[in-house]
């Protein structure tokens, strides 16, 4: 057992180092090893700690994943595999996972949240997206080779500015309708979002929107000191073509949030004299840009573009989106290095540091004053 466990540590490569585990010792259910039946692994024990700084996706945009590690992830996928069953596309003993993938943001139990990612035209759920936008968000953070001072969201973030944004309207558009303290408010603060930052240090702030009517997924990029919305959508045609209606609420929410702490009052940093600050007021919308000439979907893919529009963005690339993204290679990298990742925590015996940036003090909130 041990030398298949130092075979898989070998292709993965990290370091191997058995454990002396004591018969009488049984472990609870959770701490158990999810390779056990898979890599014929039986290491069990609690993880030695909390480890910072590292994240799945490499600096390699477009580089697929070392070949054994790519073999790796093949072998654990396909078991139990069959593609040609349209109910039933793992089975059950195979398809459920004894212990979950931690993800921190999502444990993941179930195989099919790998066929969803790696399988061209599926749709991606909010876990999805969550699981990618968090470790976007700790590569910013660790890889020096990214300096752009940009931070992303989760996909509550969106739902919240929406339900903020009816509730304005609904109040006949009043802008002391839209409350201090609330949980978008806490996010801009720095508070809530694990491996978060507070707006105030930032360039720019990545989000996902899921369009849910439309089962669409469209990136916003909120250009801090340019005072606008930048759109990168994936499919810009027919009822898609003007996806303006679909960011509005984010164009109108937005400034009156930052207006409640005097958000461009404390960015001695930014110059309010430039053309993007000229009669207009701080309350007022921002202007909504669209990113043009991006590659564009031909099946139901929308989500993957979204992360890919992002990682590239925060890597300064977001002009240099290959015309033509190859959906079988990218869903494929991205599940390897997502597998890779939970495989190497898993064989290590560590935990990765979630990095949470805690509750929005009680004595912040209504008045926020933060800064």
């Amino acid at each position: 057992m041990a030398s298949n466990q130092r075979n898989i540590a070998k292709d993965l490569n990290v370091e191997f180092t058995p454990k002396v585990v004591k018969r009488a010792a049984k472990p609870a259910s959770v701490m158990k090893s999810p390779y056990t039946t898979n890599f014929g692994s039986a290491s069990s024990g609690k993880p030695t700690g909390e480890v910072y700084g590292l994240f799945p996706f490499s600096n390699g945009l477009m580089a697929m994943p070392d070949e054994l590690q790519v073999k790796s992830f093949e072998q654990w996928f396909k078991a139990g595999f069959n593609d040609k069953n349209k109910l039933k596309k793992f089975k059950q003993e195979d398809r459920v996972l004894k212990v979950p993938l931690d993800f921190v943001v999502v444990k993941v139990n179930d195989k099919m949240w790998f066929y969803d990612l790696r399988t061209p035209g599926r749709n991606l759920s909010c876990s999805h997206i969550d699981v990618c936008f968090y470790y976007l968000r700790k590569q910013i953070k660790y890889d020096k080779s990214v300096r752009v001072a940009a931070s992303t969201t989760d996909c509550f973030f969106a739902a919240h500015i929406f339900d903020l944004y009816n509730k304005f309207c609904a109040n006949d558009e009043d802008i002391n309708s839209v409350p201090r303290d609330t949980k978008a408010a806490a996010y801009i603060a720095g508070f809530g979002l694990l491996c978060g930052k507070p707006w105030f240090v930032l360039d720019f702030m990545l989000f996902p929107v899921n369009v849910m009517a439309l089962a669409h997924w469209i990136l916003c990029v909120f250009d801090i000191k340019m005072r606008c919305l930048k759109v990168c959508n994936s499919l810009r045609r027919g009822k898609f073509k003007d996806s303006r209606s679909f960011v509005n609420a984010f164009a109108v929410i937005l400034p009156i949030l930052l207006s409640h702490v005097d958000f461009y009052g404390r960015r001695s940093d930014i110059d309010k004299s430039t053309q993007y600050f000229q009669g207009v007021k701080d309350t007022d919308p921002l202007e909504i840009v669209f990113i043009d000439k991006l590659p564009q979907q031909d099946q139901c893919d929308c989500g993957v573009f979204v992360i890919k529009y992002a990682e590239y963005f925060i890597h300064e690339m977001i002009n240099n989106v290959p015309k033509t993204l190859n959906m079988d290679f990218v869903r494929k990298k991205m599940c390897v290095e997502l597998f890779v990742h939970a495989m190497k925590k898993e064989l290590n015996g560590y935990e990765s540091g979630s990095e949470f940036t805690g509750k929005m003090p009680k004595a912040t909130r209504g008045a926020l004053k933060i800064g």
